[in-house]
């Protein structure tokens, strides 16, 4: 159905519950329009398109973050190269991945403003990060990061410089917002899902799914409270204080859920591309059945990739020791401080590792920095012993 039809903006419907994908589905509507069956693999097309640009402004992200180190960058494009769950994302129609790519080109676009302001970037920052917005609601924990670091750096750097980026920062967004949802005549009483379930179902544990995944308890008590927003969060709100009074009466047994929460997001190489890109037996080829069989070639990449995370966790953690001493200015840290939000918003909101993949791609940068720190920490301490030995 076209996205202008009143059928689609009904109480109940799919684009009146779920609001925040409205701007993801107008670019596929759109796709549909002028390719007709074939939009879908158009946006794959597009997205394989996209990620060059996203490999491109991650490799000049870790350039500023690391002082334009070749060695650095040299690094990020070998993890990024090597990074197989981001592949997997390629074909899944969703905004995991080309919402991620516009942020890091929004965080490029912040990092040249910074270095040479020029109203061009201005306007390209403000668009970038209202496009990243409509591809995915979530990435506001993001945009939050990058407006406190405003924040905290009008303290430190050019105030007007610093302002503006601000005022883009908010006029892209709400702007972005404005100009998707005014093209279409959503009746007054269409009420979407509100965000008290999901928290609700992120703090759900069952025998049947994992700890606060999602398990379609939000969406049914949207659906008995027949559509009201006040009266599902009513409901929902009982029923997180019992949820709550449970776990303060064991508190125990609250740190082994958000252990366990944290775990099956957070300690999954391939960030679960697999089953979010599942394909019938009869539609694989041999390499595809070797990956979700996880044998062979299959067998290697999850392997690697589970090297490949305890670099990532372990680089980050030696990167941060690191500049306890000699910390850079704050913009250093935007992406850090978005991943971080980004892990805080994982404990409590519903629980799926895909929302967690967008992050393993804002901390390669970093990655690659403290790969490259390293070598030079190894290196420098090996000339001082063949000195001292000589």
């Amino acid at each position: 159905h076209s996205l202008n039809s009143q059928y689609m903006f009904d109480s109940g419907k799919y684009m009146v519950i779920y609001s925040q994908n409205l701007g993801l589905m107008s670019i596929e509507v759109l796709l549909h329009r002028l390719f007709d069956s074939t939009g879908i693999l158009v946006f794959q097309y597009l997205v394989a398109f996209l990620l060059t640009i996203g490999i491109l402004s991650g490799y000049y992200i870790t350039g500023y973050l690391s002082g334009n180190n070749r060695k650095a960058q040299f690094y990020y494009l070998l993890f990024m190269f090597t990074c197989f769950p981001m592949y997997g994302y390629v074909p899944y129609i969703y905004g995991d991945l080309s919402s991620t790519i516009f942020l890091l080109c929004t965080v490029w676009c912040l990092f040249s403003y910074i270095s040479q302001p020029k109203v061009y970037k201005l306007l390209l920052f403000a668009m970038l990060a209202g496009v990243t917005v409509q591809l995915r609601q979530n990435t506001l924990v993001a945009m939050i990061a990058i407006f406190l670091v405003l924040v905290i750096r009008l303290s430190h750097g050019n105030k007007k410089q610093t302002v503006l980026l601000g005022l883009a920062l908010l006029a892209g967004i709400i702007l972005c917002n404005w100009g998707i949802k005014s093209q279409y005549d959503i009746p007054k009483d269409a009420e979407s899902i509100p965000p008290l379930t999901y928290v609700y179902m992120g703090l759900n544990d069952s025998d049947e799914n994992a700890p606060g995944w999602y398990d379609q308890s939000g969406l049914n008590l949207f659906i008995e409270s027949d559509f009201d927003t006040e009266v599902t969060n009513q409901r929902t709100l009982q029923l997180l204080d019992e949820r709550l009074e449970e776990y303060m009466h064991s508190p125990s047994y609250m740190f082994d859920f958000i252990r366990r929460k944290i775990i099956t997001q957070w300690e999954v190489p391939m960030y679960h591309c697999i089953p979010m890109t599942y394909a019938h037996t009869e539609e694989r080829g041999k390499l595809a059945t070797s990956i979700y069989e996880r044998t062979g070639l299959g067998g290697i990449i999850e392997k690697y990739m589970k090297i490949y995370q305890l670099l990532l966790y372990g680089g980050i953690l030696f990167l941060l020791l690191k500049r306890i001493r000699n910390y850079p200015k704050i913009e250093w840290y935007v992406l850090l401080i978005a991943a971080f939000g980004g892990f805080l918003f994982s404990v409590i909101w519903e629980a799926k590792t895909r929302y967690v993949f967008p992050y393993l791609l804002m901390l390669v940068p970093y990655m690659a920095v403290a790969m490259s720190e390293f070598n030079l920490k190894v290196n420098t301490r090996f000339i001082e012993k063949k000195e001292v030995v000589e």
